[in-house]
């Protein structure tokens, strides 16, 4: 075999084995591609079996599901837990416009290892996907559903436009003064919307807060360290004063501390005790006169 056929068959050689490689980068992707499918219509089927709540607020959460989670979020956030808060601050994601719990998710995937950080940007790109799409099949199913019977009868107005005749003027530029007392003080009042967490005042041991007067009632979050969060809403259509005691978290026991057995010293060693030295016998002096008893 010549050197011209060893080149050509080393090309083809390697022709085949780049084929090769371009074939299971190909088959590799189109596995990939059919998971994330699957995981987007596993979400989008979940938005149709809430369809009222889900054109509300993109999810199938209630409120104080949500704001648990939000909790939660921050905790894991808090400790230095990245991928758990990430993931959470993903769930509560409702678009890609101006989302803060996107940003939240985004900021905790840079702070976690390349490969956590892979597996959360997916994630995320499966959760905006889903709710894009969601949002189109949820709005054409309500809009072929037949309507509801209201139950209205003929004359009788509304019950929005009921209310808003007794509201009379529109309430937009009115506010109203909630008054908050807490026991303890110090608690934070915290309002959770779409695209911000806001403390609006901590106590101490009260604090007022200033809202646009409405009949939509407004849910706020109640929290401080080492005592259990509390969730309370409040009507803002006129003055009002709210109360709210929250209690403290139970302490966990401390486990027993081991300690090492105290090794008893060695018996000292007693110095011997001094033995009495014998008194020297008075001796006679010299001369003397040794006077015996008679028998």
């Amino acid at each position: 075999m010549n050197k011209r056929a060893l080149l050509l068959a080393a090309n083809l050689t390697i022709s085949a084995a780049g084929a090769g490689m371009v074939g299971l980068s190909v088959y590799k992707d189109h596995q990939a591609s059919e998971a994330r499918e699957a995981r987007v219509r596993q979400l989008v089927e979940r938005f149709h079996g809430c369809p009222e709540r889900f054109q509300a607020d993109r999810e199938c959460f209630t409120p104080d599901e949500r704001t648990r989670m939000l909790l939660s979020a921050e905790e894991a956030e808090g400790q230095g837990r990245f991928e758990e808060a990430g993931r959470t601050y993903i769930r509560l994601m409702r678009s890609a416009d101006n989302d803060l719990m996107e940003a939240k998710a985004r900021e905790m995937a840079g702070r976690c290892p390349p490969e956590t950080r892979r597996d959360l940007n997916e994630e995320m790109t499966v959760r905006l996907e889903a709710i894009r799409r969601g949002a189109q099949e949820v709005r054409a199913a309500a809009a072929q559903a037949p309507a509801p019977d209201a139950g209205i009868r003929q004359g009788e107005p509304s019950r929005t436009a009921q209310e808003t005749a007794d509201a009379g003027a529109p309430q937009g530029a009115q506010t109203v003064a909630i008054t908050v007392r807490t026991q303890p003080s110090g608690v934070e009042v915290v309002r959770v919307s779409e695209s911000s967490i806001q403390v609006l005042c901590t106590s101490d041991p009260g604090c007022q807060l200033s809202m646009p007067m409405g009949s939509e009632p407004v849910e706020l979050i109640f929290r401080k360290s080492g005592y259990t969060s509390r969730n309370q809403t409040v009507v803002p259509d006129q003055a009002r004063t709210m109360d709210v005691t929250l209690e403290a978290e139970a302490r966990r026991p401390e486990p027993p501390q081991r300690t090492a057995p105290r090794r008893s010293a060695p018996p000292r060693e007693s110095a011997p005790r001094a033995q009495p030295q014998p008194q020297p016998q008075p001796q006679n002096p010299p001369n003397a006169t040794v006077i015996s008893s008679p028998d």
